[in-house]
């Protein structure tokens, strides 16, 4: 069932739609739903309606409301910030507090954009009454340019000050945005958050970086499940990509706030720290495993190959999931790739010049004006140069 809500929140009224399971016979779970920037309460392409209707089949009740100064609430759009849509998401939680057939200990936030970074500060913030934390390509970035580069989704939004505000999709974004936005921190909020969380980004995605996700994951730990789907963009535009999100952020609500006996996060796959002495033994693994290779006759790349392998091996004992693997040998190699290109060049400029005679005539003729009549004066001028 759902129905159309209303709720006050320091004069402006928000107007959403709540979805309830048809058996409350008892206490079920709430999931708040909180919509990106310049969209509204159904989101890009109606997932916030789509994913409230597959939540309610699950038996898990949900709530979206319009933020202030978005689609049906009240407020201006140019009055908005972070801080008022957080305000806004604090009196959600109030009210999914209040109804009777909310199991209040069972109470999930879930943001996509810009709702992602306002769930995962009211999550800080409110930590002792949010079980879990599901994010949708989380945008704290949006805040952190504009602080910095004072740019927006990748529009230059340099001139705000000067002109008072910025033209957006055609919408006014105030200089008190700005001014917020240069008071806020939402990696520092978020971190204060202490239970599970879910994100699920688009490699693609250049409106709202994957790194942010990523940086998600760095905060949460073995805490944070980071999702990340190749080929996808900001708003998931496939079949594919679409459902790799809807069923991701089924699969964590069913898990974390469902009525299941579900061990929290899986603890026997819980992420391990290595001691000092697993470490030395695994270096000293990885040694041996190259020098018996190379004693066997094998060439340098497969011996390099073999302890890969084991490096492999030993991340996987420690719990360590292989998308962090993955992502760590890509950065390596990135970061190595410089180094790689100068020695190739080189190489290649050294067979140059030897098959075009530079190195052997360089030989030849250095070796006559060193071993000649003309010693004297190559060392006099070498000692002169020398000092």
């Amino acid at each position: 069932m759902q129905k159309y809500v209303e709720i006050k929140r320091d004069g402006l009224t928000l107007r959403g739609m709540l979805h309830i399971p048809n058996d409350v016979s008892q206490k079920v779970p709430m999931v708040i739903l909180l919509h990106g920037f310049c969209d509204d309460r159904n989101e890009i392409n109606f997932v916030h309606n789509e994913l409230s209707q597959r939540l309610c089949d699950a038996g898990i009740a949900s709530v979206r409301f319009d933020m202030n100064g978005s689609g049906e609430s009240d407020g201006r759009f140019e009055d908005m910030t972070v801080s008022s849509e957080i305000l806004d998401a604090q009196a959600m939680l109030r009210y999914v507090r209040s109804l009777d057939f909310v199991d209040t200990k069972k109470i999930a936030l879930h943001g996509c954009s810009l709702g992602g970074c306002v769930a995962s500060m009211v999550a800080g913030k409110c930590k002792d009454q949010i079980r879990a934390l599901s994010l949708w390509c989380p945008a704290p970035d949006l805040v952190y340019n504009l602080k910095e580069h004072k740019t927006l989704c990748n529009q230059d939004v340099s001139n705000i000050e000067k002109d008072g505000c910025a033209d957006v999709e055609g919408l006014k974004l105030s200089l008190k945005f700005y001014q917020d936005a240069c008071t806020l921190d939402p990696y520092k909020e978020a971190s204060l958050f202490d239970k599970n969380v879910c994100t699920i980004h688009g490699d693609q995605d250049i409106t709202a970086s994957c790194e942010c996700s990523y940086k998600y994951k760095e905060i949460f730990k073995e805490r944070a499940k980071c999702i990340i789907v190749k080929g996808a963009e900001h708003r998931f535009k496939s079949f594919a990509f679409r459902e790799a999100r809807m069923q991701g952020a089924l699969d964590f609500f069913e898990r974390r706030i469902i009525i299941k006996k579900v061990k929290e996060f899986d603890m026997n796959h819980e992420r391990k720290e290595p001691t000092t002495l697993f470490a030395i033994v695994s270096f000293l693994v990885i040694i041996a495993v190259l020098i018996i290779m190379i004693n066997m006759g094998c060439n340098t790349t497969l011996s390099v190959f073999s302890g890969v392998i084991v490096s492999v091996i030993t991340t996987r004992l420690l719990n360590i999931p292989w998308n962090e693997v993955e992502r760590n040998i890509i950065k390596t190699a990135a970061e190595c790739m410089p180094t790689f290109l100068i020695v190739i060049m080189v190489g290649m400029l050294e067979g140059i010049w030897m098959a075009g005679g530079t190195v052997p005539t360089l030989m030849y003729y250095g070796m006559q004006v060193v071993f000649s009549k003309n010693i004297s004066t190559t060392s006099f001028c070498a000692l002169c140069t020398y000092k």
